[in-house]
């Protein structure tokens, strides 16, 4: 009884004092605070100014260092290009309070999910160029505001908002898989077009099945992806989005040929390359040539699957998309070492790992790791390739995400060979070595050995 009455009196005379604080401000003033209830974690001043609806950033501003030096927010200087603003918990739940009592909440969230719907949307046209490292940055500092951006619009009976959440699912595609968060991404995609039912606009829809496919095809679902590809085609083809339909018809092609249906995946491949020829857009013709050297190394066309590698690799190259190089380096390295070009392999594995190393494309890593063990089991060192296969092991557990049925079999080919030249016993220690290791010294590890390895 005398702990619950000491913490009562503390909370009593927290709320007291909040109070007190919160009477010294002016009107203004009272306004700043009780807005940025709504943000989740930090915001920047941009974000600040535009959910607390302020005249311009530089109102903001002065608002914002008002309530800093009455010691009401913290700025953030340390990790981030630009100062972030937070409020402790105790004063965003008393700001909350006064945020309801004003009836200015749902005004104030709304306004909280359109900024950050523009942010990702904004972020979603450079996450393929050179900028893209730090745009992941940016998104990652932005992770817990863009979670709630989500809540806000799946709220029960939000119809309207359904379709911002169908933007966000979209526009945030390439950030959750590079941030090794696609079962995140799975989640809100499901839960998005469960909320926005059929009201949502054909364009908004297409995008956020795109995604969906995405994400279902990396956690193996080849089915679901498929039917989702289709149903994204059907929606951009509503509104003749050339883009959403060569994206569409590229998932949907990448889910037949795992599924099997080689010439149906094959036509459609051919399809959204040419489409993307004569749309000149070089990401979806990279994204389909990609696929064709996919067809061509489960047929074990592995001449014709590196000429379709090498070609996408020069678009990449010449538009600094470094996702989409180092898949292509990913997958021209496999196809070398099944050619026994092995030093050719290691060259691509070395410029493929450092590239995504350098751009923060960790899902990116930890799935080359499955060829540089292949290189290494090529090389004779089955003690190497079983340790960077537990850890790839590891890191697709994280990561919910399971290989391709070629990837799978290039990959127990090659482990078989190093389980039979180790023995049963030190091929588990060294691949129970691999998954105890962590994700830095496992890269570090890699890109050194990478640098010195020969044939």
């Amino acid at each position: 009884k005398t702990r619950l009455a000491l913490q009562l009196a503390r909370q009593q005379t927290l709320l007291a004092t909040m109070q007190w604080s919160y009477d010294l401000l002016s009107p203004a003033e009272q306004r700043m605070l009780r807005q940025l209830a709504v943000i989740a974690g930090s915001c920047t001043l941009a974000a600040a100014a535009c959910v607390a609806d302020t005249v311009d950033d530089y109102e903001a501003l002065q608002l914002l260092t008002r309530l800093h030096d009455k010691s009401l927010l913290q700025v953030d200087r340390e990790g981030a290009a630009t100062p972030r603003y937070r409020m402790l918990e105790t004063v965003r739940q008393y700001a909350q309070e006064r945020l309801h009592d004003a009836g200015e909440g749902d005004a104030a969230r709304d306004r909280h999910l359109r900024y950050f719907v523009a942010l990702a949307e904004q972020a979603e046209a450079q996450m393929f160029g050179p900028e893209q490292g730090a745009w992941s940055v940016r998104l990652c500092l932005e992770q817990e505001n863009l979670l709630a951006a989500h809540a806000w619009a799946e709220r029960p009976g939000s119809r309207e908002d359904g379709e911002q959440a169908l933007r966000l699912v979209a526009a945030l595609r390439v950030y959750w898989m590079n941030s090794d968060q696609m079962a995140c991404g799975l989640r809100l995609a499901r839960s998005a077009l469960h909320c926005a039912g059929e009201d949502a606009s054909a364009r908004a829809r297409a995008g956020a099945l795109v995604a969906f496919s995405q994400f279902s095809f990396s956690a193996g679902g080849y089915e679901e992806s498929a039917l989702h590809a289709e149903a994204a085609l059907a929606s951009a083809r509503k509104v003749e989005d050339t883009m959403l339909i060569m994206r569409a018809v590229r998932w949907h092609a990448n889910a037949l040929s795992v599924l099997g249906k080689l010439d149906h995946a094959r036509a459609l491949y051919e399809h959204c390359r040419d489409m993307a020829r004569s749309a000149g857009d070089c990401g979806e013709l990279s994204g389909a040539l990609i696929g064709l050297g996919e067809l061509h190394r489960a047929l074990d066309e592995l001449p014709q699957a590196v000429a379709c590698y090498e070609e996408s690799l020069e678009l990449d190259r010449a538009a600094h998309w470094d996702g989409s190089l180092c898949t292509g380096l990913g997958n021209v390295a496999r196809a070398l070492v099944e050619l026994d070009q092995l030093e050719r392999a290691r060259v691509a594995l070395l410029e493929c790992i450092q590239v995504a190393n350098a751009a923060g494309l960790r899902s990116t890593c930890s799935c080359a790791l499955d060829p540089v063990a292949g290189l290494a089991q090529a090389l004779g060192d089955s003690d190497r390739a079983a340790r960077y296969f537990g850890t790839a092991e590891a890191m697709r557990h994280l990561t919910c995400t399971v290989r391709e049925p070629t990837d799978e079999a290039f990959i127990s080919r090659l482990m078989a060979q190093a389980r039979t030249a180790l023995g049963p016993v030190r091929y588990a220690m060294a691949e129970d070595s691999g998954l105890a290791t962590g994700y830095d010294e496992a890269i570090a590890d890699a890109i050194s050995w990478l640098r010195h390895a020969a044939h």
